[in-house]
C-alpha cells in the first residue's frame, strides 16, 4: 500500500488532525488565482450578488436566507448562484431575485467573477452541517481575495 507523505490541506487546525490520524506530515496550501483587483467594484450600477460552488451542508438553504435579505434591502439585489447542485432548488420557492446557473468551467468562473458586485460565501447553519465544516475552508475564498471585491 502506497503512503502518500506530502499533501495540502486549507487550516493549520486540520493539518494537526491529519499529522496525528495519519502519522505523516503535511503543509497548508492556498491557492490563489490570476486575477488582477478591480478597484472599481463599488463604481458598478451592476447589483448582482453571486454565489460559486456547491451546494451541499445546507449551503442551499443559507443561500435562500441570503436572497430574503438582501431583497428586503433592495429588490434589484440579485443573487446569482452557479453550481452542479441547482436541481436542489426543485420544488422548492424561489424568490425572485435568485437566479440559477449549471455549473462553468474554472476559467468561466473567473470571468464571471469579475462582473459580479459582491461575490459570497455561504455554509450551513445547522450543528450536522457546522461540525462537517468546520475544519474547512472554501477553495473559492482565494479567489474571492484576489479579485479585490466585496465578500458576503
Amino acid at each position: 500500500m502506497w503512503l502518500i507523505q506530502l499533501y495540502g490541506i486549507e487550516s493549520e487546525k486540520i493539518k494537526r488532525k491529519y499529522e496525528k490520524h495519519f502519522n505523516i506530515n503535511g503543509y497548508v496550501i492556498y491557492i490563489s488565482s490570476s486575477l488582477k483587483t478591480n478597484h472599481d467594484t463599488f463604481l458598478t450600477e451592476n447589483h448582482s450578488f453571486c454565489y460559486f460552488g456547491n451546494l451541499e451542508y445546507g449551503r442551499d438553504k443559507s443561500l435562500l436566507e441570503v436572497s430574503e435579505s438582501l431583497y428586503k434591502v433592495n429588490k434589484n439585489y440579485l443573487l446569482e448562484i452557479y453550481s452542479k447542485d441547482i436541481d436542489k432548488f426543485n420544488g422548492k420557492k424561489i424568490p425572485p431575485n435568485i437566479v440559477l446557473h449549471k455549473q462553468i468551467s474554472y476559467e468561466n468562473v473567473l470571468k464571471e467573477m469579475k462582473k459580479c458586485f459582491c461575490l459570497v460565501i455561504a455554509e450551513g447553519t445547522k450543528n450536522k452541517n457546522v461540525e462537517m465544516t468546520k475544519y474547512s475552508l472554501s477553495t473559492k475564498v482565494s479567489d474571492y481575495l484576489s479579485i479585490g471585491k466585496p465578500i458576503l
